[in-house]
């Protein structure tokens, strides 16, 4: 889908959802403390500027995605973080933790094979498919986690 189109659908930055965090007081109590959205929709207003001059900026689609996400506006967040990815593959893991937090299990899978066809050394793919492996409980995939994880190498430092 273009991203016109998406962008006529996700509209502006007016409708962020809120957010609240909990901080620990000095008493060793805790309280709601509500984060400052005026950045947030700042930045999401300059984000959707620019994907109105240049609809396939990795960086743009990527985080009007993610707040996309944050609505609950899950198609929405893929067309635009697969646009970001096929913009600068770098963003492929998200696309895939954004497939995986969807359910979309199998096309997560081809996300992170993907990466790993394309990136040999790409620990953090391995392990993600590894877990949408695991997940998945699905016979076909039944051997496939316990193999990739075999292949991986992990370096420990003793300093």
């Amino acid at each position: 889908m273009a991203t016109a189109a998406i962008i006529d659908r996700v509209g502006g930055s007016e409708d962020i959802p809120a957010y609240s965090s909990r901080t620990n007081t000095a008493s060793g109590g805790v309280e709601e403390a509500p984060l400052r959205h005026d950045r947030i929709r700042e930045a999401s207003k300059y984000h959707l500027e620019v994907l109105r001059m240049t609809p396939r900026d990795s960086v743009s689609n990527v985080f009007v995605g993610r707040l996309q996400h944050t609505k609950g506006r899950g198609d929405e967040a893929i067309d635009l973080l697969t646009i970001g990815a096929e913009a600068d593959p770098c963003h492929l893991i998200e696309l895939g933790q954004l497939l995986q937090a969807e359910g979309l299990l199998v096309r997560a899978l081809d996300v992170y094979r993907r990466i790993i066809h394309s990136v040999q050394n790409s620990t953090e793919a391995r392990i993600h498919l590894a877990t949408v492996l695991h997940d998945a409980k699905a016979e076909a995939f039944e051997g496939e986690a316990p193999r990739i994880l075999d292949q991986m190498t992990f370096k420990f430092s003793t300093t």
